[in-house]
């Protein structure tokens, strides 16, 4: 199953010659937006009337806003047509499938700058960003 997500990030960083979120969300032609979204959201993704928004929190840190991004452009790239913010107000199906996806795709995209995979966990954890108890969680399955 990781392989899906290894393989489409690979595609399209092979594509657009790009590893960056920010230049990727640019080439792939999402409007790219950054406010103050309080203390509970990093960043949410819509598509609507045939156009991708991205929105990111601009209170958060450059790494976090980095990891936001990437998790958001999973959206974006795995569900483009899916709004998991319309899901939760209007349906009772768990969005957390989705989420899960969109975080194995942020986590291939931010390795693929590196030239070496950190030999623990937790350095892993660190340079992409993501707490190492939810990365250790996302890889055991």
């Amino acid at each position: 199953m990781r392989e899906r997500y290894e393989q489409k990030v690979n595609a399209l960083c092979k594509q657009y010659k790009t590893t960056d979120p920010f230049d990727l969300a640019d080439k792939l032609g999402i409007f790219l937006l950054k406010t103050d979204l309080g203390q509970e959201i990093d960043g949410f993704y819509v598509h609507t009337r045939g156009r991708s928004f991205i929105c990111l929190n601009s209170t958060l840190p450059e790494h976090l806003m980095r990891l936001a991004l990437a998790h958001e452009l999973g959206h974006a790239v795995l569900h483009p047509e899916l709004n998991s913010v319309w899901l939760k107000q209007h349906t009772l199906y768990s969005a957390s499938k989705y989420e899960k996806e969109a975080d194995m795709f942020a986590l291939y995209l931010l390795m693929q700058g590196m030239d070496e995979l950190p030999d623990s966990i937790g350095t892993l954890a660190c340079n992409v960003g993501m707490d190492a108890g939810k990365l250790a969680k996302m890889l055991e399955r």
